[in-house]
């Protein structure tokens, strides 16, 4: 059990309980109290904090986000300067940028066809794959991951070349600046990857990038 003289995390806890048992009937089914315990002493502040508290990504996808918001009604006071949080939350908001910015392109260029005219077979058969995992819960077209994006980009280049390689310099040195993004949210993700290798201002000049590319008009 949770330390009698951490009042924070006990109080926290039994809250957390609370709002299970008054939500869902079957409550242990909705997070056991040993992973309700490990939410109260992490208190994560994200969907990236949070599975690497509880890493099952299709028990988030049903329930798990409801969990986070309730915390983060309790956190709002919490800080969250350093670095890494930082560039993490960036991070974050250049990956939905990117997605979102996919899906509108491919539905404007190929209209009900985009998933087959635009998405790579191989993309396609991944994310169809975590879909049947999940039962259905989690879209298609929200398992696709980071590294699926670029190749979703190189298949439709004229449909995002003038946008997201406004310089001209080409497919290789897209992908490459792509790589670095996609390298920088995996070790921003681990712990203890990051720690081995602290945010840098170089991971700065990556996140400037890939903000202005995503924030100019096409």
């Amino acid at each position: 059990m949770i330390s009698e003289n951490n009042d924070r995390d006990r109080i926290l806890y039994d809250m957390l309980k609370a709002y299970r048992n008054a939500i869902f009937s079957q409550y242990d089914t909705y997070y056991e109290n040993k992973e309700l315990y490990q939410l109260a002493v992490h208190k994560p502040l994200n969907e990236t904090d949070f599975l690497e508290v509880i890493g099952d990504e299709h028990r988030y996808a049903e329930y798990g986000h409801k969990f986070l918001g309730f915390l983060q009604l309790f956190q709002s006071d919490r800080k969250t300067e350093t670095r890494a949080s930082r560039y993490r939350k960036l991070t974050e908001q250049i990956e939905i940028h990117l997605h979102d910015l996919i899906i509108s392109k491919l539905k404007d260029a190929y209209d009900d066809k985009w998933w087959y005219d635009g998405v790579p077979l191989d993309v396609r058969v991944d994310a169809a794959k975590r879909h049947e995992e999940s039962d259905g819960a989690i879209p298609k077209e929200n398992s696709i991951y980071l590294i699926h994006m670029m190749k979703i980009i190189i298949a439709n280049w004229n449909l995002f070349d003038q946008q997201l390689d406004p310089l001209n310099q080409g497919k290789r040195a897209f992908m490459s600046s792509f790589k670095k993004l996609n390298d920088l949210r995996n070790r921003l993700s681990h712990p203890v990857r990051i720690s081995a290798e602290p945010a840098s201002d170089a991971d700065e000049v990556i996140l400037s990038d890939w903000n202005e590319r995503l924030t100019s008009s096409n």
